[in-house]
């Protein structure tokens, strides 16, 4: 029996599953050679202020990854509107591919302290995230209408019009706020709550917007 070409191993897949599977295996060979009890979270300051056991600093980080990994590689295979995520699919794997280095990435800075590498965490933990929202940004700008990825509200659920809208519209600011994120380390301590701040207000934007879009579509009929 054939089989088909939709079914068979991406082998794209190999460099993400490669980054978790070195995830484990740095948290399995460091295990008895960590303390006790390690840093796990940071202030605004990006100064260490919480303290977990061994597993919790060297193996919560790549569980989380390996289970939004998967989930996320499943999502093409249950969603609705497969032939929409298709379309796009290359800039989806791109993102998935670019969380699950986000997450290599964000292990390996929360393992520096354990080393004597004391740095402002701020200054590593900040540009990441700015990343992973600027490649959100590129993702939403390419998406077609579905129920898992991009901005979904029950009006852009409703129209493909609705949706390439406030999409195009959402991944655009996705990436300047992903700029200012950027900017915003300048702000010391405040660049956590200007970041956090300027994306739920665009978030709220948006949100309305998708709905106004929707309206204006509707009157149109």
């Amino acid at each position: 029996m054939s089989v088909k070409k939709s079914d068979r191993f991406d082998r794209k897949e190999i460099v993400p599953m490669a980054l978790v599977v070195l995830m484990f295996a740095a948290g399995f060979l460091l295990y008895h050679s960590m303390p006790e009890r390690m840093p796990v979270h940071w202030n605004s300051e990006g100064k260490v202020d919480g303290y977990g056991s061994r597993f919790t600093g060297l193996l919560l980080i790549p569980i989380m990854t390996f289970v939004i990994y998967i989930a996320m590689s499943f999502v093409p295979y249950i969603a609705v509107y497969k032939k929409n995520i298709k379309a796009f699919y290359f800039f989806y794997f791109g993102f998935k591919l670019v969380f699950v280095l986000f997450m290599a990435l964000l292990y390996m800075i929360t393992l520096l302290p354990n080393f004597g590498i004391v740095i402002n965490m701020n200054y590593l933990i900040l540009p990441l995230i700015a990343v992973m929202i600027f490649f959100a940004g590129i993702l939403m700008e390419r998406s077609k209408r579905n129920y898992f990825i991009g901005i979904r509200t029950p009006w852009t659920l409703s129209s493909d019009t609705v949706w390439e809208k406030t999409n195009r519209l959402g991944g655009r600011g996705f990436k300047i706020i992903a700029v200012l994120m950027i900017i915003s380390m300048l702000a010391g301590k405040y660049a956590i709550i200007i970041s956090v701040g300027a994306l739920l207000l665009f978030v709220a934007y948006i949100y309305i917007y998708s709905y106004r879009v929707f309206t204006q579509e509707k009157n149109k009929l």
